[in-house]
């Protein structure tokens, strides 16, 4: 998701320079994706438990890629106003899935520290996206982030199909040693 972060920077001045818009509008539009995330987290989190958290965290990342390849479609101010709130929907609804489905692969006896790993790892794409939106608004190389909008789904639907295959089992050595979490 450290695409997400990283269109929160770059949006205004795409927003600029390729759309004409005022300072004030690309800002309307940077905050929009603020409010789809509301939107969703409030609204479409009760389908998580309705329909199942893989499922509706495949289909968030699967809306999350789709409404960030059409920022580089739209033709006009107002269409990719609307984007940004349903950028900001798909991202809210990918991200409390993966929330969810974190919380529940934890042990409850090492929840507290897996509860800390999580956020730790979630505060690192805020921290990260921003510059590289930066770098590549300074750089004018919007194909970029395309290419990592892809990459990001790409890693979740691999990661995801570990989780599936692994059928319960251990599979933190694919991200790294972040802690002992097995219930001795």
């Amino acid at each position: 998701m450290n695409v997400f972060w990283a269109l929160m920077t770059w949006i205004a001045v795409y927003s600029v320079e390729r759309l004409g818009a005022s300072e004030a509008a690309a800002g309307i539009v940077a905050g929009m994706v603020v409010l789809g995330a509301i939107f969703s987290r409030v609204l479409l989190s009760r389908f998580i438990t309705l329909f199942g958290r893989r499922r509706m965290m495949l289909i968030g990342f699967a809306a999350f890629a789709i409404t960030t390849a059409l920022y580089f479609v739209a033709p006009d101010l107002a269409t990719l106003t609307v984007v940004r709130f349903l950028n900001g929907a798909a991202f809210g609804l990918a991200h409390t899935a993966v929330t969810a489905v974190a919380m529940t692969l934890i042990p409850p006896r090492r929840r507290a520290e897996g509860t800390g790993y999580y956020g730790v790892a979630a505060a690192a794409a805020p921290a990260i996206g921003p510059m590289v939106g930066v770098v590549l608004a300074e750089t004018r190389k919007a194909a970029e982030s395309v290419i990592e909008a892809f990459r990001g789904l790409n890693a979740n639907i691999l990661a995801q199909e570990y989780i599936k295959e692994a059928g319960g089992a251990d599979i933190r050595c694919l991200v790294g040693n972040v802690g002992h979490f097995d219930d001795e």
